[in-house]
């Protein structure tokens, strides 16, 4: 480890949201107010309203964060290696090409389903959701492990009050809540992948292929 090598702030200037800590789950799920990273307040750990919170690490799981993260770091490269700078421009701004066209069909689908209530596993997703106006009535796994009897209940009376009309899952945790909710409510199960894993050795265009494959996905269990 080299302790001169720079450290490049890849979430600097982006809009970051903070959740609330809890590890009750089958809660009502709140997204705390969104805070620049340029400001020198609100880090991890402080409170918010009362209440102990953390940043949402998730940024990656939606193209429009992807974006800035990409350009902070094409920019931070070509401060700490200046003599491939226009290297790390072409490729920078070829990927926001990409990255660009995602973000215009997220504008488009967001026409579409703007306002309606989901439920999701954590809030790998809140980014995303948050891009679209999607709005998240509950997490079924908080902090990973299965919810108990009690808090299947109580998620299964949010569902029915938010009318919720999609569960939305992910590869790295067991769909078996999920689907159970799901049949008690009469309502679908979809599975996004955040890229929260994937393939050792990716394509260039794995992120945008996936993420378009997720945008797809919504479109169909939420546009009738």
């Amino acid at each position: 480890m080299n302790p001169k090598a720079p450290v490049l702030e890849v979430c600097r200037g982006l809009p970051v949201l903070y959740e609330e800590c809890s590890h009750d789950h089958g809660h009502d799920h709140k997204h705390d107010h969104d805070h620049d990273q340029d400001h020198d307040h609100d880090h991890a750990g402080e409170h918010h309203h009362g209440h102990h919170a953390h940043p949402n690490p998730h940024l990656f799981a939606s193209p429009d964060m992807a974006r800035g993260i990409a350009a902070n770091i094409a920019e931070g490269l070509c401060r700490a290696d200046g003599a491939n700078a226009s290297a790390y421009r072409k490729n920078a701004a070829e990927l926001d090409r990409k990255l660009r066209g995602l973000t215009d069909e997220m504008a488009q689908l967001k026409g579409l389903v703007r306002g309606k209530n989901i439920v999701v596993q954590h809030g790998v997703f809140d980014y995303l959701a948050r891009a679209l106006e999607l709005k998240t009535a509950a997490e079924i796994q908080g902090e990973g492990a299965a919810p108990s009897a009690a808090a299947m209940r109580k998620l299964v009376k949010i569902i029915r009050e938010h009318q919720v009309a999609v569960i939305f899952t992910e590869p790295q945790y067991s769909a078996n809540s999920a689907k159970t909710l799901a049949r008690e409510c009469r309502i679908p199960v979809c599975q996004l992948d955040p890229l929260a894993g994937g393939p050792s050795d990716p394509p260039s265009d794995h992120y945008v292929n996936v993420m378009r494959e997720n945008l797809k996905k919504i479109r169909e269990v939420l546009v009738k």
